[in-house]
């Protein structure tokens, strides 16, 4: 969300600081000892909870979450200009990990350009 909004923003910003807010609301959830997820002690309990959210047809906290910084995103004010696209491949960590890529997406951005990442599986 914050890729496809940030270079567009009007209020410069805007976009990392809503980034920051659900991340951390999302970090606090999944370490809250009172909640399922905080509880559990290994990735296969994770898995099993995962699959019960999507099956049961109960909005999950986590993608409730999710739902609420997606909602705020697309309240950011925007440019109506149109932005090249760049697609950044390659492995994944580096990809993602800011000082492991030189903040090689940031840079782009500040050269005009939206960028694209390759999906986790390519």
């Amino acid at each position: 969300m914050r890729m496809h909004t940030r270079p567009y923003e009007v209020n410069k910003g805007t976009s990392d600081e809503i980034y920051e807010k659900y991340l951390k609301r999302l970090l606090d959830y999944l370490a809250d000892p009172k909640t399922n997820l905080g509880k559990m002690q290994t990735y296969l309990t994770i898995g099993k909870v995962f699959l019960y959210n999507l099956f049961n047809g109960e909005l999950s906290p986590v993608e409730g979450i999710l739902r609420k910084a997606q909602e705020e995103f697309s309240q950011v004010k925007r440019t109506n200009e149109e932005k090249p696209k760049i697609g950044l491949v390659g492995e994944w960590y580096v990809r993602l990990h800011e000082p492991a890529n030189q903040r090689i997406i940031r840079k782009l951005e500040k050269k005009g350009v939206e960028v694209w990442l390759a999906p986790l599986t390519e």
